[in-house]
């Protein structure tokens, strides 16, 4: 046992079995960080579409021409949930407040969680711009 152990311990001092070692580590390291990236793209494109179905839900009638406030009670709430489309949801929102707010038909509980929905999305914005900002600072001190 002792000699097997000796002969790997050779070979990996030797300069072909360091740049062999270094080798796999790195084609493992690459291919980790490929395969990262092709699922982050992948779920990006998934919320992307959860976004444009959401935002069709919330304004386009049914095939009755009627909405449903109550369903879209539940898509505006759910608009805080994506962080990477808060600047195009506070526009919508934004938007539909001022269209929706002259409407008589439109419930109240609707128009607040418009507002609730905008200005938690505002918090979170501000709050991510802070931290950014804040990692830009600290990194840039190094």
């Amino acid at each position: 046992m002792a000699n097997v152990l000796n002969s790997i311990w050779n070979w990996f001092s030797t300069d072909a079995g360091a740049i062999g070692i270094l080798f796999t580590i790195l084609t493992a390291f690459w291919t980790a960080l490929r395969t990262l990236a092709k699922r982050r793209a992948e779920l990006r494109q998934e919320r992307l579409k959860i976004f444009h179905q959401l935002i069709k839900w919330l304004v386009a009638p049914d095939e009755t021409g009627n909405t449903w406030q109550d369903c879209q009670v539940g898509i505006i709430y759910e608009l805080r949930n994506i962080p990477e489309y808060f600047e195009p949801s506070l526009r919508i929102l934004s938007g539909l407040r001022v269209t929706w707010g002259a409407l008589p038909i439109i419930e109240k509980r609707l128009k607040d969680e418009l507002d609730a929905t905008i200005m938690e999305i505002e918090r979170k914005s501000k709050t991510t711009r802070h931290r950014i900002r804040q990692w830009y600072r600290d990194f840039s001190t190094y």
